[in-house]
């Protein structure tokens, strides 16, 4: 069987999510991945990843996709320090209104914050959608 070739990342994120009918975070819907996922450090919770064969590098690697999703649909790349934090709540989510830019320390605190008890998270303005 033949490799899928596709002509950029955006064709790489459209061609492995879905449209969820079920799961929804401020009246829009979630995207949800369906490539290849990897667990997390406790082994809980997938998170989507999408394998890439970099220049001068002889073996693949895995970069998330909630992360190239921010980078090519608002254009915002994250730097280190700073990670993806799903406002949805659910990690397989890659749409780009449902992320926003956070630190480790800002994207823990959120994750512990029940978001049916207290309200909607801080939203993020960055992305243009």
């Amino acid at each position: 069987m033949a490799k899928q070739r596709y002509h950029g990342l955006c064709d790489r994120l459209w061609a492995n999510c879905r449209v969820s009918e079920r799961h929804f975070f401020r009246g829009t819907p979630c995207w949800d991945w369906t490539g290849k996922t990897i667990p997390d450090r406790s082994g809980q919770l997938a998170y989507p990843v999408y394998t890439i064969r970099l220049r001068g590098h002889r073996s693949p690697s895995n970069r998330r996709a909630h992360r190239a999703s921010l980078e090519v649909f608002c254009g915002i790349k994250l730097r280190r320090g700073h990670e993806a934090n799903h406002l949805c709540g659910r990690t397989i989510c890659i749409s780009p209104l449902h992320l926003e830019r956070a630190t480790r320390s800002q994207n823990m605190l959120y994750k512990r914050i029940d978001t049916f008890d207290i309200g909607e998270p801080v939203y993020s303005e960055e992305c243009p959608f």
